[in-house]
């Protein structure tokens, strides 16, 4: 019996997706066409995969523009994946590179099974991912803004040794700090105020992530969790923001490969070094 599955590759952008159409067989492609990824594009799109029969999968690259079009074309009964791109096949010394070509590629390596496919997270998982994220990112906006009134400091001969840093005798110690020159005291102002109000955004993610961990889908995970060494809300929280249903993991070795915690080694001639045993 004939294989009638048609193998759709799409190259995903903010203004627009270059689609290719892969029949089973055969290197050229049976349809290429552009659509803008609004409602009426996105229409059109799933009236023209529709056209080609039952058994159409489409694939795309994970980018920035996360997962809608994944939903899009799942909502309107199509089957459509998303693939890893830092792990799609790419031949050495490849320098020419369209959106057309690459939804052409995409079409061929998904129909020759070359594609490593990731799992999309629910809309509650990326909700919760993004809080995760958000938090992380305010916690590095607030590392840059204490460095660099440090340095401004510094570079005015004041440097605190009466402790650690950012404690309340550090503070009192900034707040006594005075400068002649006005511009010199409109920045250390502005400094300090930044540090604030980026410490209070922290604590706002802070508290949201408390409350998210108190809700019940979570709850009883992130106490399972927590139950673990060193293991508190925040660090529970992200395992279960990034990797999700931890039962998807068969083995631990799949969950190391995931996170990326896989042994490493280090070889040249006879000499072998960061061999790390894995079981």
């Amino acid at each position: 019996m004939k294989d009638s599955t048609i193998w759709v590759g799409i190259d995903d952008h903010a203004d627009s997706c270059k689609v290719s159409i892969f029949g089973s067989s055969g290197s050229e492609a049976l349809a290429r066409f552009e659509v803008v990824p609004d409602d009426r594009g996105l229409g059109q799109l799933a009236r023209r995969l529709k056209g080609f029969g039952s058994d159409v999968r489409c694939v795309y690259e994970a980018g920035p523009c996360g997962y809608e079009l994944y939903r899009y074309i799942r909502g309107r009964g199509l089957s459509c994946e998303v693939a890893a791109p830092a792990l799609t096949p790419r031949r050495p010394g490849e320098k020419v590179k369209t959106d057309r070509r690459d939804a052409d590629k995409l079409g061929r390596f998904y129909r020759a099974g070359e594609l490593t496919l990731i799992r999309v997270p629910d809309g509650g998982q990326e909700a919760l991912r993004d809080l995760v994220r958000a938090r992380e990112d305010a916690k590095e906006d607030l590392l840059r803004r204490r460095h660099r009134l440090s340095k401004f400091l510094l570079r005015h001969g004041h440097r605190f040794r009466q402790g650690q840093n950012w404690t309340q005798r550090h503070w009192a110690f900034i707040r006594s700090i005075h400068f002649d020159e006005a511009h010199a005291q409109a920045v250390l102002e502005e400094c300090v105020l930044a540090v604030a109000e980026q410490v209070e955004q922290v604590k706002r993610f802070d508290q949201l992530m408390e409350e998210a961990s108190q809700q019940p889908q979570y709850a009883e995970k992130i106490g399972h969790l927590k139950a673990l060494r060193g293991v508190a809300t925040t660090t529970a929280l992200t395992i279960l923001s990034e990797t999700g249903d931890l039962r998807r993991y068969a083995r631990a070795g799949q969950l190391m490969g995931a996170t990326g915690l896989v042994p490493s080694e280090h070889s040249t001639g006879s000499r072998r070094e960061g061999v790390l045993p894995f079981v």
